[in-house]
């Protein structure tokens, strides 16, 4: 939250001047390079804001001091899910900025947001370790664990459905993504199995 530049401001907040001390003695610790920049929060619901979501990363990262040799333990989908219900500590329950008290509401991490982190965080870098230290197992299970997610909700997954193309589960959803995101746009059609069936047709 201090190397995002939003511990700056005076704060009459105790939880608050505890966070701007223990920054203060970090960044002197460890000689912090200063970020230029402030997060933004332009269109973005407030249970979404970057202190919220910092609080909640600080949390897991609490409760689980191991992650990731933990993630590797987990053999199936409701195990990984279960590593990634938590919530940010009792401040943020009245706050989704550290300036503003707000009424009373637990910052959970959704399920939809969980499977988000899942699929764009766990997942590659399972399949990267997977890569980096020849275990094929690790790649393995990271597909597995894409295989039985739900697809994402997305504009990219609502352009192919209007196209008549639906992905079943989380891979298949990647897969389309990432057709429409690197290959469509630049018109890599002969790269592409798809394209290259359509161009072979009499």
């Amino acid at each position: 939250i201090g190397q995002a530049n939003m511990l700056d401001e005076p704060n009459p907040d105790p939880y608050v001047q505890l966070l701007q001390r223990e920054y203060r003695f970090l960044q002197s610790k460890y000689q912090f390079l200063p970020v230029h920049g402030q997060a933004q929060m332009l269109r973005m619901r407030p249970a979404g804001f970057p202190a919220v979501r910092l609080a909640q990363l600080a949390m897991f990262l609490h409760k689980n001091e191991h992650f990731f040799s933990t993630i590797l333990t987990c053999e199936t989908m409701q195990q990984l899910e279960q590593l990634l219900l938590i919530t940010a500590n009792d401040f943020w329950h009245y706050h989704y900025t550290l300036q503003e008290v707000t009424p009373f509401q637990p910052k959970h991490l959704g399920k939809e947001m969980g499977h988000q982190v899942i699929i764009n965080g766990i997942v590659p870098l399972v399949y990267a370790a997977g890569v980096r230290q020849q275990q094929p197992h690790y790649q393995q299970m990271a597909l597995n664990w894409l295989a039985v997610m739900p697809m994402e909700n997305n504009a990219v997954q609502r352009f192919w459905k209007r196209e008549g193309i639906q992905a079943l589960n989380a891979a298949e959803s990647q897969g389309l993504t990432e057709l429409k995101t690197n290959y469509c746009p630049a018109k890599r059609c002969l790269d592409c199995h798809i394209g290259r069936i359509i161009l072979n047709r009499k």
